[in-house]
């Protein structure tokens, strides 16, 4: 879009869009306890997690370092687990307990398989058959003292697919379901290299902090304490040389209904302040009863994000429907202090209620 005229953009929030693209299946262990009569989850916890992923060219070296403890009274019999992913490669398996190094074996998943399935029957717990296809790196039955933390270190490197330009960064952060209580601390930190230039990092699972190192350098941070995750950890970024990089997503989830799109467009960050073109921008807030708690805090929070960022030559104007559609200006306003700072105001106040007429908005 080589053009010198303003450009229209229009902002969609409020529209979720789940997308399959490929990516590179990573795994996070677990203790299982040797005694029938002990299930999977409740006997145990995680104490902290901490992962360091390396992304270089697409090739991730992944290190991770996490302590269990027993959260019972009594001194149990537990193996630990590590289900492997069937495209990675591990570099080493360390694990700790109270300072004495067990050893680990790799089997083949035609072998885990038969463990997963063995350890299903016996705990009737289900949840292991997601791993069913994996491999399985196992410690042989060991001690774990109540109160005692058992520290696990892991190094492994895998290939983080690509879809078009898109590149997916994955980590399994929603096997901590089985912890028996909340975790102290949970961090991811990514930092990814690239031979081009690192277009629009950005995490449609977590909160994350992105640090920009350099055009072709980026860290970016998942941190928090006292939570038990339930959501895998997910990480986008774009490659590319040009000056302006778009890319279209498309879903449909049913073929005789309309589908959904997401269009990336991505500034390259070496791109001067100077060559950056005004924009009249429409950002639409879908306000209807279904975007209620999360949704609505989610959706005004991304909001507030455009709105923060326009610059000084952009026009704008914010679109907020239900049953009705109400726009907040009547026409299209030029970025000044005062008219983001009264937009702020307006889009802080919206409640969600009401249908959902999208073809008026």
């Amino acid at each position: 879009m080589a053009c010198q005229h303003k450009l229209s953009g229009l902002v969609l929030i409020g529209a979720m869009v789940l997308l399959a693209v490929g990516a590179g299946a990573w795994a996070d262990g677990l203790v299982v306890p040797v005694r029938p009569e002990h299930r999977v989850r409740g006997t145990w916890a995680v104490k902290y997690h901490k992962v360091d992923i390396r992304v270089r060219d697409q090739v991730a070296s992944v290190s991770i370092d996490q302590a269990f403890v027993n959260t019972g009274r009594a001194r149990m019999e537990v193996e630990y687990l590590f289900p492997v992913p069937p495209e990675a490669a591990i570099d080493s398996m360390t694990l700790l307990v109270n300072g004495k190094e067990f050893a680990a074996k790799l089997l083949k998943a035609d072998e885990a398989r038969r463990i997963y399935e063995g350890i299903v029957r016996q705990k009737k717990d289900p949840a292991l058959l997601e791993y069913v296809g994996f491999g399985l790196y196992k410690t042989r039955a060991f001690p774990l003292d109540p109160g005692k933390p058992m520290r696990v270190q892991i190094t492994y490197k895998d290939v983080c697919r690509k879809d078009s330009d898109l590149v997916r960064v994955w980590y399994p952060l929603n096997t901590e379901k089985f912890s028996a209580r909340k975790i102290e601390e949970v961090e991811v930190v990514v930092d990814i290299k690239a031979a081009g230039d690192i277009l629009a990092p950005y995490s449609p699972s977590h909160d994350i902090t992105v640090e920009r190192k350099a055009s072709s350098h980026v860290v970016v941070t998942y941190r928090v304490k006292n939570a038990l995750p339930t959501q895998d950890f997910e990480v986008y970024y774009k490659q590319s040389a040009k000056d302006v990089e778009a890319t279209m997503l498309t879903h449909m989830p049913e073929s005789d209904k309309d589908g959904y799109f997401m269009l990336l467009v991505s500034p390259n960050p070496k791109t001067a302040k100077d060559h950056v073109w005004p924009k009249d921008i429409i950002m639409v807030l879908d306000r209807s009863g279904s975007m209620q708690g999360d949704k609505i805090r989610q959706a005004k929070e991304a909001l507030g994000f455009i709105l923060k960022n326009l610059n000084a030559k952009d026009r704008f104007n914010v679109v907020v429907y239900s049953d009705t559609v109400e726009p907040l200006y009547d026409e299209l306003v030029a970025v000044s202090e005062a008219k983001v700072k009264d937009a702020l105001g307006q889009v802080d106040a919206v409640d969600a209620g009401g249908g959902t007429n999208i073809h008026e908005a």
